[in-house]
C-alpha cells in the first residue's frame, strides 16, 4: 500500500491473532458459550469511564463559570425561585439512588464479574453526574449558591463511587459470593 510507511506495523486480523496466540500457548478471554474472543471489561475501563464523567462535570462547571449569571446573560429571578430547590432535591435523590441501585444489579448469563463491576460503576457514576450537570445548569441560569451546594453533593457522590480496589471487589461480587477481606480469615 503506497500510503503506508515502511515502519508502520501491519495489522493482523482478529482470527490470525487468535491463531497466533493459540500456537504460542496464550489464552485469550472468550465469551462464554461462543468460543469467540472478546475484550474483557476490567477495573481500568471503569476508572477511565469514571474519570471521563468527573472531568466532564468539572469542564462544564468551568464553562458555566465563564458563561454564567455574570457572563453573557443576567440572573433570571423567576428561575432563581424554582430551580435551586429542584437541584438540591435531584442531587440528594441521585446520591441515594446511586448507593442503592448498583449493588442490586445482577449480571447476565454471559456476563463476567468484571463486566458487572463496570456496569455498576457506570450506573452509579452516571446518576451522580446527572445531578451534577443539572446543578451546573441551575447555577449558570440563576447564580444561586444553593445550586453550588447541589454541585458539591453530586461531586461528593461521584467521589464516593470511585472504583478503588476494595470497592471493585464489592462491585464484582455476585450475591452468592462474598468478597475476600484481609481482616477475616
Amino acid at each position: 500500500m503506497p500510503w503506508r510507511s515502511a515502519r508502520a506495523p501491519r495489522r493482523r486480523r482478529p482470527e490470525r491473532l487468535a491463531q497466533a496466540c493459540y500456537r504460542a500457548g496464550v489464552n485469550l478471554p472468550t465469551r462464554p458459550g461462543t468460543g469467540r474472543s472478546a475484550p474483557v471489561p476490567t477495573r481500568r475501563v471503569a476508572l477511565i469511564i469514571w474519570s471521563a464523567l468527573l472531568i466532564g462535570v468539572i469542564l462544564f462547571a468551568a464553562v458555566a463559570t465563564y458563561v454564567g449569571p455574570k457572563g453573557f446573560w443576567g440572573r433570571n429571578d423567576q428561575l432563581a425561585a424554582i430551580l435551586p430547590p429542584i437541584t438540591i432535591g435531584l442531587a440528594v435523590v441521585s446520591l441515594v439512588i446511586s448507593r442503592l441501585v448498583p449493588p442490586r444489579m445482577k449480571g447476565g448469563p454471559a456476563g463476567t464479574p468484571d463486566a458487572l463491576g463496570v456496569a455498576r460503576t457506570i450506573v452509579a457514576s452516571g446518576l451522580n453526574e446527572g445531578g451534577a450537570l443539572w446543578a451546573v445548569v441551575g447555577w449558570m441560569l440563576t447564580g444561586s449558591t444553593m445550586a453550588l451546594v447541589a454541585l458539591a453533593i453530586s461531586i461528593a457522590g461521584l467521589l464516593l463511587v470511585f472504583p478503588s480496589r476494595n470497592r471493585w471487589a464489592r462491585l464484582c461480587a455476585t450475591p452468592g459470593q462474598e468478597p475476600a477481606t484481609p481482616l477475616v480469615r
